[in-house]
């Protein structure tokens, strides 16, 4: 029995002296026994640590304080790096417009680009009632258009630029001969519209011009943007109907005694 106590003894000191031995091989000689041992058990927290995920440091709620400076430097790396917004939506080019009198209504074509500033859905005002809008495309497939408070609006959609394309009919006020076309969103316009008469007028106008033709005139006209534009057309007509020739006859037949008169005028 006391042997094998020996025995082991033995072991467990030669154990020791080898787990002694290996801590001295990794000891750094220019620490002492406490401060090593103090290092390798910081290292060992740290290594459980980033396995077991990135350690929460600060709760939302802590308050933190910083320099002005600092502060305004990630103030405006934050105001970079954030997409800013156009002031305007949407914004209307020149838009182009021919048209002629279809028996008592007056149709006009429009042709007018559109720029979208975002990819949101944008409502774009057009003209203001009455005005109906027979048919209208977008890059040619059918458009959106609506009414909202007293106004046509495109409903539209995808940043960048774009054509519309629409079909109005206008009702003449008046004689029927004089028409007017409110734009909520004014804009610059070029106008080429067959009318009848011998004179026409388009009021606002930077330029205008207008031919007599057989049958009608031609009204070729410059519009600085303006919220209404107004068209007259009260130049003597051109007839088509053919003039007519009537006459009427007259008899007066008169008697006296015993004789009989008569007299015939035309």
């Amino acid at each position: 029995m006391r042997s094998w106590t020996i025995s082991l003894l033995a072991v467990l000191l030669m154990s020791g002296g080898a787990w002694a031995q290996e801590g001295l091989e990794e000891q750094d000689p220019g620490l002492g026994i406490a401060e090593d041992l103090a290092l390798k058990q910081a290292q060992n927290i740290a290594s459980h640590r980033h396995r077991a995920g990135p350690p929460t440091i600060l709760a939302d709620e802590t308050p933190i304080k910083l320099p002005w400076s600092e502060l305004s430097k990630l103030l405006e790396q934050a105001r970079k790096a954030r997409p800013e917004r156009a002031p305007i939506p949407y914004a209307l080019g020149e838009a182009r417009l021919e048209g002629e009198l279809d028996g008592r209504i007056l149709i006009v074509r429009v042709a007018v680009p559109v720029h979208l500033a975002d990819d949101g859905w944008t409502a774009v005002p057009l003209w203001r009632a009455p005005v109906a809008v027979r048919r209208a495309t977008l890059d040619g497939k059918p458009a959106a258009v609506a009414l909202e408070h007293g106004s046509l609006v495109l409903l539209a959609k995808g940043q960048g630029a774009h054509k519309l394309w629409a079909e109005l009919v206008i009702a003449p006020a008046g004689s029927g001969e004089q028409a007017q076309l409110g734009f909520a969103t004014p804009v610059s316009a070029s106008w080429n519209l067959r009318l009848p008469g011998t004179a026409a007028r388009i009021e606002p106008a930077v330029h205008q011009s207008s031919r007599a033709e057989r049958g009608g005139v031609t009204l070729e006209a410059s519009t600085a943007p303006a919220e209404t534009v107004s068209l007259d057309w009260t130049g003597v007509k051109v007839s088509a109907t053919p003039a007519r020739v009537s006459a009427e006859s007259f008899t007066y037949v008169t008697f006296q005694e015993g004789t009989t008169f008569g007299r015939s005028t035309f």
